[in-house]
């Protein structure tokens, strides 16, 4: 029905936010603009792979659970709300053949329910299993949004991972009295909003939306908090020792030296360590002769920098990769002294 819907672009816009986003043809558009976008793709287009959209916000009377109940009266019995045990469980008859399923209150720790939800997003088929009955294989067009208070470990995501849209959802400061009534009596007319509506961005990857537009400040910070403690604490340790020398611009150590003497015999072995850094793209250079830094010598008055000498293939580290050098020019720059 062409009817009023305002309140409910104004939630929109409290969901998705109305900070400016510059897409590929150059054209500039508020960023709630993509949240409606993906609201009229599952209406119109519900066999587009779409990315998996996660609200988050430590804080409560976000609208997260409001935006919840509004989708599922916009699909009513194409949409099924579920709890994290119901990945777990082998029984999915109640969730598996919807369009839309929301995961209320998400904490995954296990690494299969991850890679669950992932593989599923992106499915064309799947087996279908009730309980009494044999498995059966249905197509499938799954969307999968999830609903969290913690914000930086309510799932592990990997760096190269681009299927996730993470937003961190503000506080309502100013309330509507009965929004969930108003938004819900919108329906009809925003349908019929979305239906004479264009869209603002084009189909660009697998998900539709380009992946640069997904990148968000809370989505990076969960990728950090996803990193192996390993690397963590390497990080950390490398980053310290930039900071401890700053004429060094790469820092060049074999494996063994970085774990016994920069990392003070870690708990985690050379083998490990080996692929850690594999992981993230460290390979050991040929065999050859070097030193790296290992501490100051305070009692010069030039405060001497004492190295240590190697025989080895080591790893090179580069001061850009673990030091914000600008950051702390201007950190530097404040101090009184």
């Amino acid at each position: 029905e062409e009817t009023e819907y305002d309140q409910t672009i104004e939630f929109f816009k409290h969901i998705f936010g109305t900070n400016t986003i510059t897409l590929s043809d150059g054209k500039e558009v508020p960023y709630y603009e993509l949240g409606l976008d993906y609201i009229q793709l599952l209406l119109k287009a519900p066999q587009q792979i779409l990315p998996i959209l996660c609200l988050v916000s430590k804080e409560r009377q976000t609208g997260k659970t409001t935006f919840a109940k509004w989708l599922k009266l916009l699909f009513t019995e194409n949409m099924a709300i579920v709890g994290n045990q119901d990945f777990e469980n082998s029984f999915n008859a109640h969730w598996i053949s919807k369009l839309l399923v929301c995961v209320d209150e998400t904490k995954i720790d296990k690494e299969f329910v991850v890679e669950k939800i992932k593989s599923l997003s992106t499915a064309n088929n799947t087996m279908l299993n009730s309980k009494g009955k044999n498995q059966v294989e249905v197509e499938t067009f799954l969307k999968f949004i999830l609903l969290s208070n913690n914000e930086d470990n309510f799932i592990n995501i990997d760096k190269d991972e681009i299927r996730f849209w993470v937003l961190k959802v503000p506080s309502i400061t100013e309330r509507t009295l009965e929004l969930e009534k108003i938004l819900f009596d919108e329906i009809p007319g925003f349908i019929h909003f979305l239906g004479k509506r264009k869209l603002v961005t084009k189909h660009e990857e697998r998900h539709w939306f380009k992946t640069d537009y997904l990148q968000t400040e809370i989505l990076q910070k969960i990728k950090e908090n996803s990193l192996p403690s390993c690397w963590k604490m390497l990080k950390h340790t490398l980053k310290e020792k930039f900071l401890d020398f700053p004429e060094s611009e790469e820092i060049r150590i074999p494996l063994k030296d970085l774990r016994e003497v920069y990392m003070r015999h870690t708990r985690y072995d050379e083998v490990y360590l080996n692929q850690v850094l594999k992981d993230r793209g460290y390979t050991r250079e040929q065999n050859q002769r070097g030193w790296f830094p290992t501490s100051i010598d305070t009692s010069s008055e030039m405060d001497a920098v004492q190295n240590q000498k190697f025989n080895g293939r080591p790893f090179v580290f580069k001061r850009s990769d673990f030091v914000d050098t600008a950051a702390e020019i201007a950190i530097e720059s404040d101090l009184p002294f």
